[in-house]
């Protein structure tokens, strides 16, 4: 049973209206407590992909690329957000202009060489989320106070996600199968609609 009855343009336009809107709630809240001004041209967009899968496996190959193209994706953004960044090779000054042309490895010496490693985490491995069952407090009308329950949260998992899968953490203890590392895609993955992760643009 999916929610919506699985129809996937609305599940892609609510989960894009519902990041926009908190993603943009923040900057607002982040704008009010620096006294800053908010430009319209601050305001986020953010778009969103449903995809099904048929196994485990093919679920996990999605996943496992993303968390590799974060590695990719990261270096070149540090790379063209370094606008002042510039490179003493043989006697000329390489600008960041022709740094964003080097592949990735060569992009990596030029931000060691400019001070510039390491990258922040976010950018050097993404974000990546999993929803999870937590125990927290909340009151029950009918009783009429407060009880301990069993509620569904989404947090942030530190780490590289190639890393948490070779160890055996990519995912929440309550969505692991018996084995405690990867073994098998399947083994890792347990409840493949568990998880969401999401990159750098």
């Amino acid at each position: 049973c999916h929610s919506y009855n699985g129809r996937v343009q609305k599940l892609s336009s609510l989960a894009s209206s519902v990041v926009t809107g908190i993603f943009n709630l923040r900057i607002m809240e982040r704008c009010i407590e620096t006294k800053q001004k908010l430009d319209p041209q601050m305001l986020a967009r953010f778009d969103c992909r449903v995809g099904s899968y048929a196994t485990a496996e093919e679920a996990m190959s999605l996943v496992m690329w993303r968390g590799y193209d974060c590695g990719v994706n990261g270096v070149s953004d540090a790379v063209h957000k370094a606008k002042d960044a510039m490179k003493q090779i043989d006697g000329k000054i390489m600008p960041r202009k022709k740094a964003v042309l080097l592949d990735t490895g060569k992009k990596l010496g030029w931000l060691n060489d400019v001070g510039l490693l390491p990258l922040p985490k976010h950018q050097a491995c993404g974000s990546y989320f999993v929803r999870e069952k937590k125990m927290k407090t909340a009151f029950n009308p009918q009783l009429n106070k407060e009880v301990e329950c069993l509620r569904s949260v989404i947090e942030k998992v530190d780490g590289n996600v190639l890393e948490l899968a070779r160890d055996g953490k990519l995912l929440p203890t309550m969505y692991r199968k018996a084995a405690p590392s990867l073994g098998s895609a399947a083994a890792e993955l347990g409840d493949a609609k568990a998880a969401a992760g999401a990159t750098p643009a």
